[in-house]
């Protein structure tokens, strides 16, 4: 995708001088279901150079061109800024939903109920295989039957009889039981979740011919955005990996003398740690954009034997990508972006500072 000349840019209006371009890829999206999608928005004046003999110079094609293939033929156009969405996504799911802590505390409930109404009916059933029939029905709290009126004791080869006589009486537990299972076996309700990360992206092109020179830059902030709705299904992993115990690798590395210094170079542990980093959870309706907007110039010399006339053109420009999917990161050679990536870097790499320097 991208501009191939000016002749596909149209002018604002007529008798305009100046040229809008834009170009559409893909479905916008409902807001809930990402979908692939490239846009490129451009706006521009016309260039008119006037030479020393009076006619009009060759028009110069318009800028961008550079900008824009660079973007969209790079597969991920801000290295340092994905890894930095993808850690802020994580830090934001790892802090815990709201939901969290009500369904820890639920699932607590549910075990202690399991552990009770099992107990329960464990001393209801022995006290019948011990023949002690009152205290098998105190454990269940219920009453005799007429037939049982008197009973104080009952036969201990009746027991299993008598128990399936007052299943009434046990029913109600094994329910609860039930209940408390299906609690245990909800997952966590997830939430939407999202990530961003900004890089400097800068770039410079020269051409040169027979006819004329042409260079092109321009310098901006390329920003990534990444988002998942992300559900807790399982608790225990969850809150393992939130405590950091679940990638033996990453920790290994973390442990390396000096690593701290390799990740801000090359950003190694986002990498290790993204291997785990949504383990216990479900991730659903991913994606990741990349966006930047800046204004290209365009410096343009007309050469015609001993004619020689500059010209400069330059207009804003804004392009994006988005992809179904999260980015995986990977390290990458964005030492400024790589120094910042997340408070968890940051406290890591000041306690394992501290470790050498008390050594």
């Amino acid at each position: 995708m991208g501009w191939v000349n000016k002749n596909q840019w149209t002018l604002a209006s007529s008798g305009s001088d100046r040229r809008i371009g834009k170009i559409q890829n893909g479905a916008q999206g409902n807001r809930v279901n990402p979908t692939d999608y490239d846009a490129q928005f451009g706006h521009l004046p016309t260039l008119k150079v006037k030479l020393p003999n009076g006619a009009m110079a060759p028009t110069a094609d318009v800028p961008n061109l550079s900008f824009t293939h660079a973007f969209f033929a790079s597969g991920t156009p801000f290295p340092g800024a994905r890894n930095k969405a993808w850690s802020k996504l994580v830090d934001h799911v790892r802090s815990g939903p709201a939901s969290l802590g009500e369904s820890v505390a639920e699932s607590h409930k549910a075990l202690g109920m399991v552990a009770r109404r099992a107990t329960q009916m464990y001393h209801a059933y022995s006290a019948l295989r011990k023949g002690n029939f009152r205290a098998f029905l105190r454990e269940l709290s219920i009453g005799p039957y007429r037939k049982h009126k008197n009973w104080i004791r009952s036969p201990i080869n009746q027991a299993s009889s008598l128990w399936l006589e007052y299943s009434f009486g046990w029913k109600p537990a094994v329910k609860d039981i039930y209940d408390a299972a299906t609690t245990l076996s909800k997952p966590v309700p997830g939430g939407q979740y999202k990530g961003s990360g900004r890089e400097t992206y800068a770039s410079s092109s020269a051409m040169e011919n027979s006819i004329n020179r042409d260079g092109e830059k321009f310098s901006c902030q390329g920003v990534c955005f990444m988002g998942a709705f992300v559900t807790v299904d399982s608790p225990n992993a969850y809150l393992v990996q939130s405590m950091g115990l679940a990638n033996p690798i990453q920790i290994a590395w973390n442990l390396l003398p000096m690593s701290f210094l390799a990740d801000w170079v090359f950003d190694v542990n986002t990498f290790l740690g993204a291997l785990t980093d949504f383990v216990g959870c479900t991730v659903q309706r991913p994606y990741t954009c990349y966006f930047a907007r800046a204004t290209v110039t365009r410096t343009w010399t007309y050469v015609s034997g001993s004619v020689i006339v500059p010209a400069v053109v330059s207009g804003p420009v804004t392009v994006m990508r988005r992809r179904t999917g999260l980015d995986f990161p990977y390290p990458n050679f964005s030492i400024l972006t790589n120094i910042g990536q997340s408070l968890t870097r940051a406290a890591n790499a000041v306690s394992l500072l501290g470790q050498i320097l008390t050594k």
